[in-house]
């Protein structure tokens, strides 16, 4: 029995009343966790998200994400996962479930078919809620290590490292030499490490942020990754709409005329072709390499 049918018999066993008569639907595309989805009826639909074993940082996500997502379900103006069951730590196999969200990705396929007044309503939504996100008092639930902004610095450091290592053995003479000038140039320059450290989304990419097909504006947000960093995270994740939408965003968000903080937004959207690249080379997983390679070549190509 492979590992998605062990699973199946396992939520059939240990939530029967979730899933008689229900048709499951798996997805096994994601690389840090397995979901099954249980059910047609979008207000009788449940998502069971699994953590793959081998993604070690994934479950310990999981039970992360199980303590904040309950403490700014509430705060924020949009609906976000509410986990209704969990594993315990000690279980074999990690999980959680919650209601599905109901809603469209979006997708640059769906964003582009949008009206300008349904792209302001996004903005606007996005806007208010990453200001809401990044203000909530993180401090009393995070390590200290994770809050010292020195380490947050560091981390980065240590993940360009990891990128020569791993990801450079992967690319031209020419875009290592790239790579090598972007990072250096950014790690070293103390104007961009002077941001408040907040709670962020941390993947805040098409497929997590939902719409309401129906009326417009945002139906939610899932997948948080809920690290501690700098704001202009999320606002990176938000650049593949294009500047014009993300200075929308901010907009609406409140960011002072002295902040730079689109600058560091463009440098974290750039960053994320190599973030793909190390976890593809990390896990031998020759379709995510393959995936960002195609990724960093089109954003080479469109700053020259």
């Amino acid at each position: 029995m492979d590992e998605t049918s062990k699973l199946v018999e396992f939520i059939k066993a240990k939530h029967p009343d979730l899933v008689i008569d229900k048709p499951l639907k798996i997805n096994t595309s994601g690389s840090a966790n397995l979901i099954v989805m249980v059910g047609e009826d979008p207000d009788e639909q449940w998502v069971f998200r699994f953590p793959r074993k081998e993604n070690v940082y994934a479950i310990q996500q999981m039970e992360l994400e199980s303590r904040i997502l309950k403490l700014i379900k509430d705060i924020l103006p949009i609906p976000i996962p509410n986990y209704v069951f969990k594993s315990d730590p000690c279980d074999e196999i990690q999980y959680v479930v919650y209601q599905y969200i109901p809603g469209k990705p979006l997708t640059i396929e769906n964003f582009i078919m949008l009206d300008d007044n349904q792209k302001d309503q996004i903005a606007k939504e996005l806007g208010i809620t990453l200001q809401i996100l990044h203000q909530f008092d993180f401090i009393p639930h995070y390590p200290a290590e994770q809050i010292e902004k020195s380490m947050i610095r560091a981390a980065w450091t240590e993940k360009f490292e990891l990128v020569e290592q791993h990801a450079f053995p992967y690319l031209t003479l020419n875009e290592r030499n790239w790579a090598s000038q972007f990072f250096h140039q950014y790690l070293s320059d103390d104007k961009y490490w002077l941001f408040p450290s907040c709670l962020t989304h941390g993947d805040l990419k098409g497929d997590h942020i939902l719409c309401n097909e129906a009326h417009g504006g945002l139906s939610g947000i899932i997948d948080f990754r809920l690290q501690i960093g700098d704001p202009a995270v999320d606002f990176g994740f938000l650049m593949m709409y294009g500047e014009n939408f993300v200075d929308r965003v901010m907009q609406y968000y409140g960011v002072s005329p002295e902040d730079n903080l689109k600058d560091r937004a463009r440098f974290y959207y750039l960053s994320l072709p190599f973030d793909g690249l190390l976890y593809g080379a990390l896990l031998n997983r020759t379709d995510l390499i393959e995936e960002h390679l195609v990724r960093l070549h089109s954003i080479l190509n469109n700053t020259g």
